[in-house]
């Protein structure tokens, strides 16, 4: 009999530690250098082979913790051999730039003055370029979407080729005969709500009285049953306030604004970037085996998302422009789509590439520093090279001071 790792455990080795991979329960367990270098020993050894003091230790807690096991025959299944083809399964497409809001932190930089608008025979080519590599499931964005005159006839066209349709928006332009038609088209919309404060809402918007037309038209969503969520950023001094309406929800913590666009480091408070924070806690939660295995061979977003934008540019994500696929009106969605982008994954990032946590680790590549997108996570704490985390009040302070945060409001 042999000892081999039991099934769905896998050993990822890092620079300065390395780690075991539990997917059957999905636990995480870190290892130093020289407990792999024993659990290297006695993998794929016979069970009778003259073991020393610490490694009969080591078979023994491994075992316990069902890590370990017999088997008749030596096994080399490396968590490697497990391969995930992208598949594109979600598209935005940006049907304008312009917008009649102007919010401080937009990730594509609308304006009133932007002015790309999509024609509908580009719309059309779009959606069936979409259809032809599998896609289902389209979001239309903008800008805002309603500020584009053929909006309805676009949504109707989506409607009728595609399972999911769905369009974001501000929720400013909308009136009640437009949900009646969203209801009748069973198109579902998400609309971004900053705050239950009306002031606090149109200071993101920097447009008075947003929040109060973003709600007649929630409103009239809820109404009607038409299928509705709320997106939200948090940012530096914009109060959410406390609950105050049955129209929506706001998460407390969830999606933290990410430099893209407009957004930039100022926009950051230290109790923000706290929460944004890769830290040991970040590891505590069950590993999920279908998405470990997508980490290893594809970019969790790049190998399942991509973004035609107005001008019919094709970009891995609506936040993510530094690179892309190509142009539709150079060639077919299916030529060119590039491997490096689906492809992109921990394995070539900087830092995260040395890191044994990197097929458990999830980050956002548009949400970066620097121009390179292979940068590490501008917020993960772990220091790759010894293997410790950093103090993450201490990491705050340098991270503030290094790039000089302006922290007035």
């Amino acid at each position: 009999m042999y000892y081999c790792l039991n099934k769905d455990v896998f050993l990822v080795k890092g620079k300065a530690k390395d780690a075991i991979y539990d997917l059957s329960i999905g636990k995480l367990y870190h290892l130093k250098k020289s407990e792999t270098l024993i659990l290297d020993t006695v993998l794929g050894a016979q069970e009778n082979l003259n073991f020393s003091d610490k490694e009969i230790a080591a078979i023994s807690e491994l075992t316990k913790l069902n890590l370990l096991v017999k088997k008749s025959k030596p096994e080399t299944d490396s968590i490697y051999s497990h391969f995930v083809k992208p598949h594109i399964n979600f598209a935005w497409i940006e049907i304008c730039t312009a917008c009649n809001l102007k919010c401080k932190h937009c990730y594509n930089e609308s304006s009133p003055k932007s002015n790309v608008y999509l024609s509908f025979d580009d719309f059309k080519a779009i959606c069936m370029q979409l259809k032809s590599v599998g896609i289902e499931k389209v979001q239309l964005i903008g800008g805002e979407p309603f500020c584009h005159k053929n909006i309805l006839v676009m949504l109707e066209y989506a409607s009728s080729l595609f399972s999911f349709v769905e369009v974001f928006t501000n929720g400013t332009l909308i009136n009640l005969e437009t949900c009646k038609f969203l209801k009748e088209k069973e198109i579902r919309v998400a609309l971004s709500v900053y705050s239950y404060i009306s002031s606090e809402h149109d200071k993101v918007t920097t447009l008075a009285g947003s929040h109060q037309k973003t709600c007649k038209t929630i409103e009239n969503l809820k109404n009607l049953g038409v299928p509705y969520r709320i997106a939200t950023t948090h940012m530096k001094g914009i109060c959410i306030g406390e609950k105050s309406t049955e129209l929506y929800s706001l998460h407390p913590y969830k999606d933290i604004v990410r430099l893209s666009g407009r957004a930039d480091l100022n926009l950051l408070t230290r109790e923000l970037l706290k929460q944004k924070l890769i830290t040991k806690k970040s590891f505590h939660s069950k590993l999920n085996k279908t998405r470990v295995f997508e980490n290893l061979k594809i970019n969790h977003c790049f190998g399942k998302k991509l973004y035609v934008s107005a001008n019919l540019d094709v970009y891995p994500c609506a936040m993510e422009r530094r690179f892309s696929h190509g142009n539709l009106r150079n060639g077919e969605l299916k030529d060119i789509l590039k491997d490096s982008i689906c492809y992109m994954t921990k394995d070539f990032v900087d830092e995260c590439k040395d890191c044994e946590l990197r097929y458990a680790c999830y980050d956002c590549r548009p949400d970066s520093v620097s121009d390179s997108i292979f940068e590490k996570p501008y917020y993960c704490t772990y220091k790759v090279a010894t293997g410790e985390w950093a103090d993450e009040d201490s990491f705050v302070e340098t991270f503030f001071d290094k790039y000089k945060i302006n922290e007035s409001e």
